[in-house]
C-alpha cells in the first residue's frame, strides 16, 4: 500500500516500509527504510508545521505498522514512538487501519473491535493517545438477522470512519460445504464523537452493490463516496442458478453518501456517479471534494477531475470566493431533500444568488420528488432569468418547447391533476425530458406524454404512447405527423399518415398532391381509393375549367349538391330539379331552392348564382314567378329550412303556404328559440296584422307565448279560440288572476265545463263545485278527481267530497 503526504511517500510491503521525500519535480528520493516482517497492514501521517515557510522534517512523521500481535508507532527515521500489545484472545489482531489527516488513527481487529488514538498535537516527541474506550462492532440487520462479518478496510475523516467488512457465505451444492467471504454489501459508519454505530446498504435505484473502495471527502466530514460493483442478478443468471456475487458490471458506480453532523446517526444517499473519465473510459475513483470527483485512468496514466452529476453546472459558484460556503450549502440541501425536508432543503441555500445553481437544485428536486422545494427553485429561476435577462436554459429548442407546453404560457401556478403531472411541467421546462418521461408514465398522463413526443419530433413514440394508452386522440397524432412529414417533403411518409388520421386525413390528401404539383399521381390515387377523394379531386378539376370531368367524379362521390350548382351553371333548371327529386338529398335541395329564390328576387330579370348571370327569360323550363315561389319554399321546407320558408311566403303573402309552414314550424327540430320558432312567431305576428286572431293565438300558444295568446283572445274577444285554450293552462304555465278572469269570460260564453276545468285548476274547487250543480256539468274521472281537495285538513274537504259524490252519482259515474 502507499500514502503521500504534503511532503512524504510512505510505502509499504509484507515486510519492508519505504519512506520517500517528495520534492516536487525530481524524482522521489528513499530516506528511510524500515523492516517490518510479517507486517498486516499500515499507514502514515505527517503533522502540521506552523512556520509555511518550513518544510517538514522526519521526525514530524508518524508511520505506524499494525503486526498480527502489536501495534508499532514510528517517526520517519525508523525510531520506536510507541508499542501496543495486542491480546489475542481478548483484542483479536490488527487487521485494517487509517489515518485522517487530522491524524486521528483507526485501528479495527479481527474481531472487530475498534480503537481509535490520537497521534499527536504540539510537539513533534508527543506520544500517541487512545481517545475513548474500544468498541465493539457487532450491529445486526433487523430485516435479514445478519451480522457482519470481517473488516477488510477502513477510511476516516477528522470525526467518522468508514469500514467495510466481509461475509461468510457457503458455496452452492458440490462444493463441499466450504464458506468463503463476500464483501458485505453494507458499509459500517462510525461516529467517533458520538461513539455511534450504524450501516447503509449500498444500493441505488433498486440495484446493489459490492463496495470496493472507499474514500471522505476532503471539503466536507459529512460525505463519502464508495465505489460499488452491480451485483445484483440479472434474468439469465437466475435462471442458470449462478449466483449474484458472480455478475460483472461494464463500469463501477461511485455512491455518494451524506451523515448527519447532529449526532442521530442518519446516512441518507445523495447520488451516484459512474466511474469513467470524461472520455467514457473506465477510471478508479482516488478522491472526492465537492463538487469533483478525482479518477485514475490506468490506461493513460493521469489523474481527471470531473463533476458530480448532482452539481454539473454549479462548478464556477463552488470553486468562487465563497466556495467553501457554497458547497456546504449544496450537501446541506442535498441532505435534507433526501430526507424529505423541504423547509429545512430551502433554508440552506436561500442565501444562493447564482441562476445556474438554483437551476440545478431544481434539476434536484425534481428528480427526487420533492415538488415543494421545485416550485420554490423554479419560481427563484423565473426571478433571476428575469433580472439577467436570460432563460434558465439557453438552449432555443427548449425554450420553444416550454414556451408551447403544459406551464400554461409559463405559470408555474397553473392546475395540474397530480404532483407528478406539476413535477412533468418543471421538468418539461429545464429541459429534463428523461424525468418528464418517467413522470407522465407515472401518473398515467398519456395524452401529455403524447405531447411531449409530438413537440419533440418523436413521432414513432408519439403514435406507440397513442395506440396503447391513448387511443382517443390517435387519429390527431398520424394527422400531426403527417403535417410534419408534410414540412419536411416526406409525401409517401405524410400519406401513410394522412390515410390513418382518418376523415379530417383523408381531405388533405388531394391538397398535398396539388401542392408538390404531382397530378398524375394524384390521379391515380383517386381512382385507386375512390370515394372519399373524388370530392376534393373534382374540385380541382372543376377550377381548372373541365367541368364535364368534374361532373362525373361528383356523381362517384355523390356530390348532389355540387351536381345541382353545375346544372345552375349552365342553366339547366330541369336537370336541377331532376338531381333533387331522384337524389331526396336535402342539401342539393336547399342550394336548388337557393339559386331558385335569387333567380326569382334578382333585379333587372337576372340572378347570379355562383357568379353565373343569366337572362329570365332564356332559362329553359321556367314557369311563372307564383309557382317558382312556391316551389323555393317547397324546397326550403323540404331542407328542414322551415324557418327561411316562412319568412319568404310571408314576404309574398302565400297564405296557403302560410298556414302549412307555420304548423311545421310549431313542431320542427330546430327546437325552441331556433329559426323555425322565430318564423311561427313573425307568422303568428303576420295573422294578428292581418285580423286573424283565432289563428295568431294559436300559434302563439303552440309556441309557447301562452299569455301573449290569452291576451289576444281577451281583447279581440276571439271567445270560440279561448275556450280552446283553456285546455292547456295550468298554474304552472298561468297566473292565477288571468285563469280567473278566463273562467268568468267562459261562464258569459256559456262554456261552463271548461269555466269549471280553470276553476278548478285555479283551486276555487267551492264555485267549480257549485257551477257543476247549477249548470249540469258532465262530471268524469279526471274532472272528479281536480274537484277533490288535495289537503285533507281543507274547511270543507268533507262537505266537497259529499258533493262530488252527488254529481258523480246522478251523472252515473
Amino acid at each position: 500500500g502507499a500514502v503521500l503526504l504534503k511532503a512524504f511517500l510512505v510505502c509499504w510491503s509484507h515486510d519492508t516500509v519505504f519512506v520517500f521525500i517528495a520534492t516536487g519535480v525530481e524524482k522521489a528520493k528513499v530516506v528511510t527504510r524500515i523492516s517490518a516482517s510479517s507486517l498486516v497492514a499500515a499507514t502514515a501521517w505527517c503533522r502540521e508545521v506552523d512556520d509555511e515557510a518550513k518544510k517538514p522534517a522526519l521526525a514530524d512523521l508518524t508511520v505506524v505498522v499494525a503486526y498480527p500481535r502489536r501495534l508499532t508507532f514510528l517517526n520517519g527515521s525508523g525510531a520506536q514512538k510507541k508499542e501496543v500489545p495486542y491480546i489475542e484472545s481478548t483484542d483479536g489482531a490488527p487487521r485494517a487501519l487509517a489515518c485522517s489527516a487530522s491524524g486521528l488513527l483507526v485501528v479495527v481487529s479481527s474481531t472487530n473491535i475498534i480503537r481509535v488514538w490520537e497521534l499527536g498535537r504540539g510537539a513533534s516527541t508527543a506520544q500517541p493517545k487512545p481517545v475513548g474506550a474500544p468498541r465493539r462492532i457487532n450491529i445486526t440487520d433487523k430485516e435479514s438477522g445478519e451480522e457482519v462479518g470481517i473488516v477488510e478496510s477502513v477510511a476516516a475523516n477528522c470525526t467518522r470512519a468508514s469500514i467495510l467488512m466481509s461475509r461468510h457465505e457457503k458455496k452452492a451444492s458440490g462444493g463441499g460445504g466450504a464458506v468463503r467471504h463476500q464483501i458485505d454489501a453494507r458499509i459500517v459508519f462510525y461516529d467517533i464523537i458520538n461513539d455511534l454505530l450504524a450501516f447503509k446498504y449500498c444500493k441505488a435505484s433498486d440495484v446493489l452493490y459490492s463496495p470496493v473502495t472507499h474514500t471522505w471527502d476532503h471539503r466536507d466530514p459529512r460525505v463519502m463516496a464508495c465505489e460499488g460493483r452491480d451485483v445484483t442478478p440479472t434474468k439469465a443468471t437466475r435462471r442458470q442458478g449462478v449466483e449474484s456475487s458472480s455478475s460483472i458490471s461494464r463500469i463501477n458506480t461511485l455512491l455518494i453518501f451524506i451523515l448527519d453532523d447532529s449526532g442521530s446517526g442518519q446516512i441518507v444517499m445523495q447520488g451516484t456517479h459512474p466511474c469513467r473519465t470524461p472520455s467514457g473510459t473506465a477510471a478508479l475513483p482516488v478522491a472526492i471534494a465537492t463538487p469533483y470527483i478525482y479518477f485514475y485512468d490506468s490506461s493513460a496514466g493521469s489523474v481527471s477531475k470531473v463533476c458530480q452529476r448532482s452539481f454539473a453546472g454549479m462548478e464556477s459558484a463552488c470553486d468562487g470566493p465563497q466556495g467553501a460556503s457554497t458547497a456546504k450549502a449544496l450537501i446541506d440541501f442535498s441532505f435534507y431533500l433526501a430526507k424529505g425536508n423541504a423547509d429545512a432543503a430551502y433554508r440552506a441555500v436561500r442565501a444562493v444568488e447564482s441562476l445556474a445553481v438554483w437551476e440545478n437544485l431544481c434539476r434536484m428536486a425534481v428528480k427526487t420528488r420533492q415538488l415543494q422545494v421545485a416550485r420554490r427553485c423554479l419560481g427563484r429561476i423565473q426571478v433571476s432569468g428575469e433580472g439577467s435577462g436570460g432563460g434558465p436554459v439557453s438552449s432555443a429548442p427548449a425554450a420553444a418547447l416550454r414556451a408551447s407546453f403544459v406551464l400554461r404560457d409559463g405559470d408555474a401556478k397553473a392546475d395540474f391533476a397530480t404532483d407528478d403531472e406539476e413535477l412533468a411541467a418543471i421538468a418539461v421546462h429545464l429541459d429534463m425530458i428523461e424525468e418528464a418521461e418517467e413522470l407522465y408514465r407515472q401518473a398515467s398522463d398519456y395524452f401529455k406524454l403524447n405531447k411531449l413526443y409530438q413537440r419533440l419530433g418523436r413521432w414513432s413514440d408519439a403514435i406507440a404512447v397513442a395506440e396503447v394508452h391513448d387511443r382517443m386522440h390517435l387519429s390527431s397524432t398520424h394527422f400531426a405527423c403527417a403535417k410534419s412529414l408534410e414540412a419536411k417533403g416526406d409525401v409517401e411518409g405524410a400519406l401513410k399518415n394522412y390515410e390513418k388520421a382518418g376523415p379530417a386525413g383523408l381531405s388533405e390528401i388531394p391538397r398535398m398532391f396539388l401542392r408538390f404539383g404531382l397530378l398524375q399521381p394524384l390521379k391515380d390515387y383517386v381512382q385507386r381509393v375512390q370515394k372519399p377523394f373524388l370530392y376534393k379531386y373534382g374540385q380541382y378539376l372543376e377550377s381548372t375549367g373541365k367541368a364535364k370531368e368534374a361532373e362525373g367524379y361528383y356523381h362517384q362521390a355523390e356530390d348532389w349538391a355540387a351536381l345541382v350548382r353545375l346544372s345552375w351553371a349552365r342553366s339547366d333548371l330541369d336537370g336541377a330539379r331532376k338531381i333533387c327529386r331522384d337524389s331526396g338529398d336535402s342539401n342539393a335541395t336547399y342550394q336548388h331552392a337557393k339559386y331558385l329564390q335569387d333567380y326569382c328576387t334578382a333585379p333587372g330579370g337576372q340572378c347570379s348564382p355562383e357568379g353565373k348571370v343569366f337572362e329570365r327569360r332564356t332559362m329553359p323550363g321556367v314557369e311563372g314567378k307564383e309557382e317558382l315561389l312556391k316551389e323555393v319554399v317547397d324546397g326550403y321546407s323540404y331542407s328542414g329550412r322551415v324557418g327561411v320558408a316562412l319568412r319568404l311566403a310571408q314576404a309574398y303573402d302565400m297564405e296557403a303556404e302560410l298556414i302549412k309552414l307555420s304548423m311545421q314550424a310549431v313542431y320542427s327540430d330546430e327546437g325552441a328559440g331556433g329559426t323555425a320558432t322565430a318564423g311561427a312567431m313573425q307568422a303568428a305576428r303576420f295573422y294578428e296584422t292581418k285580423g286573424d286572431y283565432a289563428r295568431a293565438a294559436a300559434l302563439y300558444q303552440k309556441i309557447g307565448q301562452t299569455d301573449k295568446a290569452i291576451s289576444l283572445c281577451l281583447a279581440t274577444e276571439q271567445h270560440d279560440a279561448l275556450r280552446k285554450l283553456a285546455d292547456y293552462l295550468t298554474p304552472e304555465t298561468t297566473d292565477q288572476a288571468t285563469m280567473e278572469r278566463c273562467a268568468k269570460v267562459l261562464i258569459e260564453q256559456k262554456y261552463y265545463d271548461k269555466a269549471v276545468q280553470l276553476l278548478a285548476s285555479s283551486k276555487q274547487l267551492e264555485n267549480a263545485v257549485a257551477m257543476c250543480k247549477d249548470y249540469d256539468v258532465p262530471i268524469t274521472e279526471e274532472l272528479a278527481e281536480k274537484l277533490t281537495p288535495k289537503d285533507r285538513d281543507h274547511p270543507k274537504y268533507r262537505e266537497l267530497l259529499l258533493a262530488i259524490g252527488d254529481l258523480s252519482k246522478q251523472h252515473g259515474l
